[in-house]
Parts: C-alpha cells; sequence; structure tokens
C-alpha cells in the first residue's frame, strides 16, 4: 500500500520545498493550492489521502472542513501563529511555522505504517 501524503498550501514556494521532502522521502505525494482544489480529488474518489499536511490559512476557505471527507487520514495544520494550536481539534496536529524540513520529515513519518 502507498502512504499518501497530500499537501496543502497557497504559498508556491512551501509547496516546492515540501514536495521535495516528499520526493526524497519516498512518499507518494499531491500537492492543492486551495481547499477546492483538495475537495475536487476528494470527489474523484481515485484515491484517499493517508496524511493532510495543510496551511492554516487558505484564501478559499478553511481547510478543516474537508476533515470529515478524510476520517482515515491524519491532520496536520502548519501556522506561525501560536493560537492556531488552541483552535485545532483534538486529532490534528500543529506544525510551527517557520520549521525546519527535518521536522516536517518527522511528523509526517510518525504516521506512516
Amino acid at each position: 500500500m502507498c502512504f499518501n501524503v497530500w499537501i496543502v498550501d497557497d504559498d508556491p514556494a512551501m509547496l516546492a520545498m515540501l514536495s521535495s521532502c516528499a520526493r526524497e522521502a519516498g512518499w507518494h505525494y499531491r500537492t492543492f493550492t486551495s481547499v477546492s482544489e483538495m475537495t475536487v480529488a476528494l470527489d474523484a474518489e481515485t484515491e484517499s489521502p493517508n496524511v493532510v499536511v495543510a496551511d492554516w490559512t487558505l484564501p478559499d476557505g478553511p481547510i478543516l472542513s474537508l476533515c470529515e471527507r478524510t476520517r482515515a487520514a491524519r491532520w496536520i495544520i502548519m501556522s506561525g501563529d501560536p493560537l492556531v494550536q488552541g483552535e485545532l481539534p483534538e486529532h490534528v496536529q500543529w506544525l510551527a511555522k517557520p520549521f525546519r524540513l527535518l521536522d516536517f520529515y518527522r511528523v509526517v513519518e510518525a504516521f506512516e505504517d
């Protein structure tokens, strides 16, 4: 079974950096720049993520609105605002921006079977 990591961020540089890390880790990954892009992928039902790593602030709405559609996935929210951590549901992990790539790798790897 493939380990699928979905990365959602509207910052192209962040997507490129995290994609590079995912590729080097050997994970199967997809990137999205918005909630609506991820919604389209979920509607296609061709695959589902094991882990979703997403920016807290996206231009088209709250990313956590998709948690219900990906119940089996583990969620990691990235944000530079420490107050966000207190707003997250218990099952969602927080990754403080800025972070080192090693931190990203470790937090995602912890969910790999």
